[in-house]
Parts: structure tokens; C-alpha cells; sequence
């Protein structure tokens, strides 16, 4: 008998669940947000060959130099506008 290994159909059934019952998802955005960051911010001090100091306050490094790492130049006429 073949083992279900992929956890996205549970994440997917969470969150549907959520959505209905207005309950709190196993995974919640604060949680996957932070564990996110740290691996985006190790992949930035790999591309920068830097160590990084993340300014929490601020969401930003404290090196100037890997800055250009933690956003998307957009192809015309594409634009983020927050």
C-alpha cells in the first residue's frame, strides 16, 4: 500500500475547514511568514556572499549592499503599486 506524502491536500482541507468555520488554520499567515523569511534571507546572503543583519523593525537589512535582493525589478508595464 502506497503512503500519502504529500501534506498539501491536509493544508488545502485546513483551510477550507477554516473558511467555513472562521477557526484558526493549523498553518496561520504569522507562522509561515516568519519561516519564509529565513530561508529568503539566506538565499539573499548567498546571492550578496555576505553575512545579513535583519532589521526587524525596519524589514530590511542593515547591509546596503544586499538590499537590490529583497525586491523584483518588474518588466514594463508591470508595476507594484502598495
Amino acid at each position: 500500500m502506497k503512503r500519502e506524502t504529500d501534506p498539501h491536500p491536509l493544508h488545502w482541507a485546513n483551510f477550507l475547514d477554516c473558511v467555513r468555520t472562521r477557526q484558526k488554520p493549523n498553518s496561520d499567515i504569522e507562522t509561515c511568514a516568519r519561516s519564509s523569511a529565513t530561508s529568503i534571507l539566506g538565499n539573499v546572503a548567498l546571492r550578496a556572499r555576505m553575512r545579513l543583519d535583519w532589521d526587524d523593525a525596519r524589514r530590511t537589512t542593515l547591509q546596503q549592499d544586499a538590499r537590490e535582493y529583497l525586491h523584483r525589478q518588474y518588466r514594463s508595464p508591470w508595476k507594484l503599486e502598495v
